[in-house]
């Protein structure tokens, strides 16, 4: 098996280490295994330098390709695409918040209360990210009143 880490911010990391574990072995049964699967490349690259952004995060989520795969779809994950992956969770992580939410506020319950319980869910502190950032993500989610039922279009 190889090793790649997605860079990713701490609070999209304990998502991840909920959702999938502390570490992940890729496969095509999950969104995250299609999307790490998905950026294989037969190509080879040179060493990955951090860049100023990538080291400020510190984190990463640890994620094993089995044998089977990087024979068959390639052995490398360019720099682009790891910063990609890490994008593509994080959008993920807000986008399942989001639905949490929005399905919450369909109850009848308030959006800040249940914020709190779906970070306490994935164990995630005031310290990984702050409250009201995600809370006004969920409002720009809403473009309206948080209180209105959500209605695909």
């Amino acid at each position: 098996m190889i090793q790649i880490s997605i860079p990713v911010e701490p609070h999209v990391k304990k998502y991840l280490m909920k959702k999938y574990g502390s570490t992940y072995t890729a496969s095509k049964t999950s969104f995250l295994g299609l999307e790490v699967l998905q950026a294989l490349s037969g190509e080879y690259e040179k060493p990955y330098v951090p860049s100023e952004q990538a080291a400020e995060l510190k984190h990463s989520y640890k994620v094993f390709i089995p044998e089977r795969y990087f024979n068959s779809n390639g052995h490398t994950v360019s720099i682009n695409n790891l910063q990609h992956l890490g994008e593509v969770v994080t959008k993920n992580f807000m986008e399942t918040m989001c639905q949490y939410l929005d399905m919450m506020v369909d109850q009848g319950k308030l959006a800040m209360p249940e914020l709190r319980t779906f970070l306490h869910y994935y164990h995630i502190s005031e310290e990984d990210v702050k409250l009201e950032s995600l809370y006004k993500t969920y409002q720009r989610h809403c473009k309206g009143s948080i209180k209105s039922p959500k209605i695909a279009v």
